[in-house]
């Protein structure tokens, strides 16, 4: 079998979600380790009346790619911006644009996507849904493409008791809701409601549903990643590094603060109150951090000092009650492919690419984890 380095040397690759957290791992990585790779394309969208160009600069001058710039900074010579959104028609991508990289691509990362567990379904479908389907589209107009590369999650079947290695079939025909969508109109099929309602949020629902979308168009061979919560890295670009306050990152660091007491679980940690019962949620919650934090605030205002504390409190409490059906219970997944492709590989690509779970020393990962936090958001 041919090493990784081998197999992407000569190779182009393109990136959707390459500005994300696990894009730009994505990108460091193939750039440090495939050293013979051509070019990585990546689309990015105008942020803000920040250009993608703009944008594309701040990204190479973020600390994520440090030992890049120390070791091999000709490497970014690989990096090719292409000006484009996932929710506009045809990426957003100008057609003289696209003719430039359409044939070069042999290796397609979907990694786009919107990560907002509360959002609106149709926000979610237009991202989430309507994303992947436009990269399908770009993807047949590839004539060289070998691979595509789909990023879903691990919570794309919560009503599953153990999550297999496999496409799971929708109880209703994808074509007819894929039409509606299109078209801006709520899906109408009852069999699509039914099958929302089984779902904690429009995430899972738009992931779902990808995921068919992604089985039943591609025209190459195809990979469906299912990440679970995304959290600091263990070894590269760097011990620790986390960039942003999704996922576990915003709890672990609201507990370790003194901001957060009461999380909903059936573990007994020593360090905060956790409960299985929604009553028990609410009054802890209201005793120990709403009321706290309402007469801080009196105080502050006594003293002519602006208010805080509630308005911090209403948003971390959002963020815990999002996140509280995933932190509430486990999800069970079946990984035999994974390890079956892990010791297929050569010891130098299992050095190199390592994803082998049963290698992570979970008490080390979790202090580095939280080492992480401290260092590069808090700044301490």
């Amino acid at each position: 079998m041919k090493s990784i380095t081998d197999y992407y040397s000569g190779k182009s690759v393109f990136i959707t979600g390459g500005t994300g957290f696990v894009g730009k791992v994505l990108i460091e990585k193939l750039l440090f380790t495939c050293q013979d790779l051509e070019k990585i394309y990546i689309l990015i969208r105008e942020k803000e009346d920040v250009s993608p160009y703009r944008r594309f600069e701040q990204l190479i001058n973020q600390s994520v790619f440090a030992r890049i710039h120390n070791e091999m900074p000709d490497a970014f010579n690989k990096l090719v911006p292409v000006a484009g959104n996932i929710s506009e028609i045809n990426l957003g991508i100008q057609p003289n644009i696209e003719s430039g990289f359409i044939d070069k691509i042999s290796v397609i990362f979907h990694a786009a996507a919107s990560v907002n567990f509360d959002e609106k379904l149709e926000l979610s479908m237009t991202s989430n849904f309507e994303g992947t389907r436009r990269v399908l589209q770009l993807s047949k107009r590839m004539n060289n493409l070998k691979k595509f590369i789909h990023v879903s999650t691990a919570y794309c079947h919560t009503n599953q008791s153990v999550l297999e290695e496999v496409v799971y079939p929708l109880p209703f025909a994808l074509n007819t809701v894929d039409q509606d969508v299109s078209d801006r109109i709520y899906p109408t099929d009852v069999r699509f409601h039914a099958f929302k309602n089984t779902r904690p949020n429009s995430y899972t629902v738009a992931k779902a549903m990808s995921e068919t979308l992604v089985a039943e168009n591609s025209a190459v061979p195809t990979v469906i990643i299912r990440p679970s919560i995304v959290s600091a890295s263990m070894f590269e670009p760097m011990p620790g590094w986390i960039e942003n306050w999704n996922g576990a990152t915003s709890i672990i660091a609201t507990v370790a603060t003194g901001l957060n007491h009461v999380v909903q679980d059936d573990t007994r940690p020593i360090f905060l109150i956790l409960t299985k019962h929604d009553w028990a949620l609410r009054v802890l919650t209201l005793l120990l951090q709403k009321i706290p934090a309402y007469i801080t605030d009196f105080w502050r205002l006594s003293k002519g000092k602006k208010p805080r504390l509630v308005k911090l409190q209403s948003k971390l409490i959002k963020n815990r009650d999002v996140h509280k059906f995933f932190s509430s219970r486990s999800f069970p997944m079946r990984n035999e492919n994974q390890m079956k492709l892990y010791y297929s590989m050569n010891q130098k690509d299992r050095t190199a690419f390592p994803f082998d779970p049963n290698q992570i020393q979970w008490n080390k990962y979790i202090l580095q984890y939280c080492k992480g936090i401290k260092k590069y958001l808090l700044r301490r």
